[in-house]
This record gives structure tokens, C-alpha cells and sequence, in this order.
């Protein structure tokens, strides 16, 4: 396998394949066909029964799009998002970000008859100029980890990625619309994109939040008046894709539901132009 170099114009490598790919099973989903690894006990399952993956946060997502939009897919596993986007937009532009190089083999397959994509190794961190190591999960490939490689056994057992910042993604891909599935990193991928000047005008974020990573809730709440002071609205997704205002009331509800039962729930941070179309339908 061959990376090129991460320079200032291109913030990580782009992958390139090696092969030969493990043992996989193809799915028709939204249109499309996408390859997902045989050995994975958790998304290839529920693909083959469901016949979709996080299909409100999908859903979501293609709403929000326009047919120029340019999409960074960071968590990108084996490419199903972005796929479905790329098929939707043929005119826009895919950016899919991810650390596990199994689950960038089979992305590189899926992504292989979209000519508007681009795959990236690595992983977006707020601490890009430390080193980071990819902690895999054979079992759930959806559930693929990154953390400091400082020396422990984990570190020793992954293997080192290249990292960089959010805000340095969207500003070299002049980002629209991002989706963030990072098993519990996204706090650190959230603070990285630093809201403020220099970014997009018409910016929407769809993220996992998973209360366990945070420090309370009011590190939650905490983030949103960041956003909020660079005119980004927060909204919680419900099933079915429908929006509801973002309320330290409801979040209360959320973290202490989520901390009992479930492990995320789903928000979205958005200012510009698709801000608009939320505020009309609620």
C-alpha cells in the first residue's frame, strides 16, 4: 500500500489499495450495491435483514444535500454513506474519512464507480501533532476506535494513523455537510473544527453524541453555545428524520435515558441554508 504525503493542501493521505480484500458480502441498499465484511457480527447482520445502516441519520443526510454539495463522511467505515451520497449527488463532491485499513479496502470497492469521491486514511482528532493508533473491533466494524498511542497495550497491539482537524477538512473541501460517526471521539472531532471565521457560511454537522464520552451534560450544553455563538441551531433527530429544538430539558432526558439504555443519540448542527429549511418544518 502507498499513502501519499499529508501536506497543508491535502490534510491526510489519500488511501490506496493493496488488497486482496477479506471475505465480504454484497448488499442492495438505497440504490446501490455495497460490499460489507462476512466476519462482522453486528452491521452485516442487521444490513442483511434491514437492508440499510443508521438509516435515519442516511435519510438526514441526503435531505440536506444540494446537487453541489460536498460531503465529508468522517467515520466513514466501508464507504455505505458515502456511496448513497455519490449516487445522489453525481455532481458533487464525497470526501470519506477512516482509520481501519480492512474497512478502507472494501470502501475503495464501493466508492470504485463514483468518480466524484475521495478516500482518506486516518482519523480527525483536536490533537493532530500527537501520535494516534487505530484500535480495531473484528466483531463490530462499525465500532473501529481511535486513541493516543501513548505505549500501553492498546497502542502497542494498533497501528498508528495520521491525524488531522475537522476544520482543516472542511476548509480544503469547502464542506457543506458532515457526518460524524466516531464511537465516542466526537467531542474531541467537534472541538477540532473550532466554529468561527473561516469556515463555510452554509454549514450542517449530523453527529453522534454518546453521553458516556462527555463530562455531564452541561459539557453537551456547553458545546452547543459555542456553535451557537457562530450562528450554527442545534436540533435533536428522532426517528423518521424529524427535528426537534435543541433544550437543555430534553437533553436531560436524552443523557440520562442514554446512560441506562442506549450508548448515543443523534444531533445536528447546522447555520445557512439548510438551518432555513429546518426552522420552516418545525
Amino acid at each position: 500500500m502507498t499513502l501519499s504525503a499529508p501536506t497543508r493542501q491535502q490534510p491526510l493521505p489519500v488511501f490506496s489499495p493493496a488488497g486482496p480484500t477479506e471475505p465480504a458480502t454484497w448488499i442492495r441498499t438505497h440504490g446501490i450495491e455495497v460490499l460489507v465484511p462476512a466476519a462482522d457480527q453486528v452491521v452485516t447482520p442487521y444490513m442483511e435483514r434491514k437492508k440499510e445502516w443508521d438509516g435515519t441519520v442516511l435519510s438526514a443526510v441526503l435531505d440536506s444535500l444540494t446537487p453541489k454539495s460536498s460531503f465529508l463522511d468522517v467515520g466513514a467505515m466501508v464507504g455505505y454513506f458515502s456511496a448513497s451520497v455519490a449516487k445522489k449527488i453525481p455532481d458533487g463532491r464525497i470526501v470519506a474519512v477512516e482509520p481501519l485499513r480492512s474497512n478502507l479496502e472494501l470502501a475503495s470497492l464501493n466508492l470504485s464507480n463514483f468518480d466524484n469521491t475521495l478516500l482518506l486514511e486516518g482519523a480527525v482528532t483536536d490533537s493532530p501533532d500527537e501520535a494516534w493508533a487505530v484500535i480495531p473491533d473484528e466483531t463490530n466494524r462499525g465500532n473501529t476506535r481511535v486513541g493516543v498511542a501513548s505505549g500501553g497495550a492498546a497502542a502497542d497491539a494498533a497501528d498508528r494513523v495520521p491525524t488531522a482537524t475537522l476544520r482543516s477538512l472542511v476548509k480544503r473541501y469547502r464542506s457543506d455537510v458532515v457526518k460524524i460517526d466516531v464511537q465516542g471521539l466526537e467531542r474531541q472531532v467537534l472541538d477540532s473544527l473550532g466554529p468561527g471565521r473561516g469556515l463555510p457560511r452554509n454549514l450542517t454537522v449530523f453527529t453522534e453524541v454518546s453521553p458516556a464520552a462527555w463530562a455531564g451534560e452541561s459539557a453537551i450544553a456547553e458545546m452547543v453555545e459555542r456553535f451557537a455563538a457562530s450562528g450554527f441551531d442545534a436540533y435533536f433527530l428522532g426517528e423518521g428524520s424529524a427535528y426537534s429544538a435543541f433544550s437543555s430539558t430534553r437533553l436531560a432526558r436524552l443523557v440520562g435515558f442514554g446512560s441506562r439504555w442506549v450508548d448515543h443519540f443523534d444531533m445536528v448542527l447546522t447555520r445557512g441554508r439548510y438551518a432555513a429549511t429546518i426552522k420552516n418544518r418545525i
